[in-house]
């Protein structure tokens, strides 16, 4: 599966300065709910604040909510910038299901605050991709075993 995003969409030119990194850019009103945290503050921005919007959509496709659903957007909005995360159901955080598992990983590799340590976009699609290919083979096989839970660090911190 392939996911494109143009809504933000430009052309960047390389960096004069430095050849292998390009240039930043800003835009003006952002009056959603889910976008990162350099767009609600109005900084320098790079194909970083699609990755933190991938996490947003991994989010809905695991409590079956868009994210901040049960904020106003301004209120959401101050969240973000202050570096809350969204809540996930306790029941979501305790299983120990994969595909749950897997999912909460994905989401904590795109929510980091800061755009410099947050995961890239080939990344996070590389993690998903081994562990549901691990899932598909583990079922093939017929032998699915509980995982233990692992570190969904992004929530931790909160």
């Amino acid at each position: 599966m392939k996911l494109g995003d143009f809504n933000r969409g430009r052309f960047l030119r390389r960096n004069s300065t430095d050849p292998q990194t390009a240039c930043t850019y800003t835009i003006g009103k952002n009056d959603a709910a889910f976008r990162s945290p350099e767009e609600y503050n109005y900084l320098p921005q790079t194909s970083a604040i699609d990755v933190y919007a991938l996490g947003s959509i991994l989010y809905e496709i695991l409590t079956g909510n868009e994210v901040w659903h049960d904020h106003e957007k301004k209120q959401a909005q101050e969240k973000v910038m202050n570096g809350e995360l969204p809540k996930i159901d306790e029941e979501l955080m305790e299983s120990n299901d994969l595909v749950v598992v897997a999912l909460r990983e994905a989401i904590a590799m795109c929510y980091v605050f800061d755009p410099k340590g947050r995961a890239k976009s080939a990344d996070v699609a590389a993690f998903l991709q081994q562990t549901l290919t691990g899932l598909l083979l583990l079922n093939i096989d017929g032998r699915v075993e509980e995982k233990e839970q692992t570190d969904s660090r992004a929530w931790d911190e909160r």
